[in-house]
This record gives C-alpha cells, structure tokens and sequence, in this order.
C-alpha cells in the first residue's frame, strides 16, 4: 500500500518547525527616565525637566539680588534593549547666598524602568558611581549631599526585599557588581544620581555638590529546557526504538 503525503506536506512542514513566540520574553513595559533641575531662592525660583529620552539634559540657573544658584543634571543612554541597557548620569549644583537668603536646589538624573519578565532569566549589573558635597553646606536636619542609588526589586512594595533583588545607596565613590535570577514577573531597574543643597544664610554662604553614574545590565533566558526541545528528544527516542524493531 503506497501513502502520498503530497497535500499535507504544508502541514507536516508547519508541525515540524520550532514554534516562535508571539512576544519577547523579556520587554520594557514603561519608561521612566528622568532629569530634574531645581532652584529655590527664599522658597522662589524656576524647575526644568526632560524624560523620555535616549539624551536628556535639564538646567536652571536663578538670581535674586547677591543671591544665585545652578543645577544642572543630564542622562545619556547607550543601549536600549531590555535584555541590554547601559547609561551615564550626572547631576551639579552651585549655590551663592547674600545675608538673610535661604536657598535650595535638587538635581537628579533618573534612569528608571519597568521589565515586564514572562519565563526567568539570568541578569548581571555592574556600575560606578561617584558623589560629592561641600561639608559646609549641610546642617540638620535636612544635609545637603551628593547622593546615588542602584535597585533592582519586584515592581510594586520595595520591603522586605526577596532573593535575587538588590538596593544600594551612597554618598561618595562605589562600584557595585550583582548577579542573580529575574524570576517572572514585573521587575524594577533604578539607577540614579542626585544633587540637594539646602541652606540659610548665617549658617552656611553656599556649596556645592555633584554626583555621577556609569552602569550596564544584561539579562538572557535561565538555561533550562524548552517543552518545544523536550518533545523533539522524545520523538527521535521514539523513532530510534522504532527502527531498531523494524531492523529486528
């Protein structure tokens, strides 16, 4: 008895390719980058900001009278890919008070998404950062500081953190290196800079403060078996059992 296969040959064809996914299982679900210029003088002045963006620059600069301050913070992103994303920040600030003048100013260069994760994945994270403040400038309760911080936390309560999250917080030079597993689900990546100069006249005259960041995530899938390969290897058992009774 002889089979023709000739009109179902499209079929067998689709039935024996590997199945493709109808979306990445990895994807940026929103986009939350931000910078932040901020200066006050005597509770009064001008705010800048700029988001979403692969280049993002804010800037103020203000004056009353002898008083003046600048912010200035930027945010370059060079690779955008949610399996790949790197980016530099920076964030100064300047600030001059004459006699009965209270000042403040805030910059921050905010690099901030959330991954939208469907099967695990295997990520690494390495950044440096670097931060700066005047000692003069701070008194309490509120110090002025040049500040960074790097998380990586399930999108939603940051406490208590579960295995495989981190979240690190500094006010001078630092270089973090993390590895871990990115379970399915919402995560959140946040890398960001900061600048705060809060200051009266009489007790500080001015300041300065600075604060920077490089960093580089990679995610790529968990290396565990694919149902699709699964059932591929049980078909050639299969078939090999076969052929060896055939032969028999």
């Amino acid at each position: 008895m002889e089979i023709s296969f000739g009109k179902w040959a499209p079929v067998l064809l689709l039935l024996t390719l590997p199945a493709t996914a109808a979306a990445d299982p990895i994807r940026i679900s929103d986009d939350r980058r931000l910078t932040l210029a901020d200066v006050r003088l005597n509770y009064d002045g001008p705010q800048h900001f700029d988001e979403r963006g692969d280049v993002l620059h804010a800037g103020v600069t203000h004056s009353s009278g002898l008083s003046s301050g600048t912010t200035i913070a930027s945010l370059t992103t060079q690779n955008w890919n949610p399996r790949h994303l790197s980016a530099t920040g920076r964030a100064e600030s300047t600030l001059r008070l004459a006699e009965g003048t209270t000042g403040l100013t805030d910059g921050r260069s905010l690099f901030d998404v959330i991954l939208e994760v469907d099967t695990p994945h295997v990520f690494s994270f390495s950044a440096h950062f670097d931060a700066f403040a005047e000692e003069c400038c701070a008194f309490e309760p509120y110090p002025s500081s040049g500040g960074w911080v790097a998380l990586l936390v399930p999108h939603g309560p940051l406490f208590p953190l579960p295995q495989n999250t981190f979240l690190h917080i500094g006010r001078d030079r630092g270089d973090v290196f993390e590895t871990g597993l990115l379970a399915a689900g919402m995560w959140r990546l946040t890398v960001a800079a900061e600048t705060q100069l809060q200051l009266v006249s009489g007790k500080s005259r001015g300041g300065a403060a600075r604060s920077e960041f490089s960093f580089d995530f990679q995610a790529d899938p968990a290396p565990v078996p694919e149902p699709g390969s699964m059932t591929l290897l049980g078909t050639g058992l299969l078939a090999l059992r076969a052929m060896r009774r055939w032969r028999s």
